[in-house]
């Protein structure tokens, strides 16, 4: 059964309990974010069907994304003030068969930004930003997350689990995401070593209700079904050129070797050693 559709008269009644929250508290927003929940019913649409049609909470929503998006300066962010190296991590590019933009994000891309400092972590986040204000300026609709994970291995997380990992991926399923109408339709983690099949389940029992069904755990064999061949970048067997280059599938390096520790808790015990270390 498809979800049922906003009436005028709940957009009507959002925008007006919205604009009571505003007009005491104009510093907290972005002009032309306020301009867009005034102006585009989808907007208003996408946040109301999020939150089942409950008015209340499609507002508290909209105030808490507005009033981030003001805090983060997401209105501000260009594509200049990223590195190529960052801009090498996710690749924006095709639809999947819902017809949803992809973005690409590759591991192997990111594993040299994860050694960085705290400065290299913002970008992240700010590069996350920019990358889901621009599906929604272009696109005024979803995207999907093709998370490449094939070079996940054991000791990157042993060695930046507790720090970096955990610090932007945190932050993007609590605000980042938490904040956004409804930005993504999917997320689809590519090729994850085997190992971690059990770390995933544990992880998908914690993750929000909201997002829990639509992360799933695909395998070269049936990443097809998700999006067609002729969409797929070239290092993942595909016919499309990577945006920004990249290894063949076949070059892509693998953490399925990386296997010295065996068991979830030999991994507990090896993080629980890195951190007495630290």
């Amino acid at each position: 059964m498809s979800p049922k559709k906003p009436t005028a008269a709940q957009i009507a009644e959002v925008r007006q309990k919205f604009l009571a929250s505003y007009e005491g508290n104009k510093e907290l927003y972005c002009e032309s974010d306020v301009n867009r929940i005034l102006t585009e019913d989808v907007l208003v649409e996408r946040y109301l069907t999020r939150e089942g049609l409950d008015t209340l909470a499609a507002i508290e929503c909209i105030n808490g994304g507005l009033r981030f998006s003001k805090r983060q300066g997401i209105a501000e962010i260009k594509e200049s003030e990223f590195s190529p190296e960052l801009q090498s991590i996710p690749q924006y590019q095709g639809v999947d068969k819902k017809g949803n933009r992809c973005v690409f994000i590759r591991y192997k891309m990111g594993k040299k930004i994860l050694k960085r400092n705290s400065k290299d972590q913002e970008k992240l986040k700010r590069l996350a930003l920019y990358y889901f204000k621009k599906i929604e300026d272009e696109n005024k609709g979803m995207a999907t997350v093709i998370i490449d994970a094939r070079s996940l291995a054991i000791r990157d997380l042993v060695k930046y689990a507790n720090k970096d990992l955990a610090s932007v991926g945190g932050w993007l399923l609590t605000s980042g995401i938490r904040y956004s109408p409804d930005h993504i339709g999917q997320i689809l983690i590519y090729e994850l070593p085997r190992f971690f099949s059990a770390i995933a389940e544990r992880v998908l029992k914690i993750v929000p209700d909201d997002y829990a069904g639509i992360i799933k755990l695909v395998r070269k064999k049936d990443i097809e079904k998700y999006i067609a061949k002729d969409e797929l970048p070239d290092y993942m067997g595909g016919k499309a050129t990577s945006a920004k280059g990249g290894a063949k599938d076949d070059e892509e390096d693998s953490g399925e070797e990386d296997n010295e520790i065996k068991t979830l808790d030999e991994m507990e015990r090896a993080l629980q050693d890195e951190d007495t270390h630290m």
